[in-house]
């Protein structure tokens, strides 16, 4: 790998209603959106794609992430969630492997 891997940090949930917030790894299924706020997936620190600027496709799933991960692996890939009770980074780590490296209150 040509970047470095960052140290995990624990998750949390932000509300034990719906359990939004941040988890130890992202799953395969999860849709990257949050509704008010944005997600964005980013290849050393370029945006690749933005929950704000969807076409008619619609949002991805981390599974599209991680597709576009692997065709390019070599580089630092992150899925960043920024939500009004929380916030979360995870960095790709391996196959289908992305580990929360950052979290944080949101902005609300």
């Amino acid at each position: 790998m040509s970047f470095d891997k960052l140290p995990a940090v624990s998750g949390s949930i932000a509300c034990l209603t719906c359990g939004c917030g941040s988890h130890d790894t992202l799953s395969m299924d999860r849709l990257l959106a949050v509704g008010f706020g944005d997600c964005i997936v980013s290849k050393n620190g370029d945006q690749v794609y933005s929950e704000s600027s969807v076409d008619e496709d619609g949002c991805w799933k981390a599974e599209q992430a991680e597709e576009a991960a692997a065709k390019d692996p070599d580089h630092d890939w992150r899925v960043s969630f920024f939500a009004p009770l929380y916030d979360a980074e995870y960095q790709r780590q391996g196959e289908q492997h992305w580990v929360l490296v950052r979290k944080g209150h949101g902005f609300a």
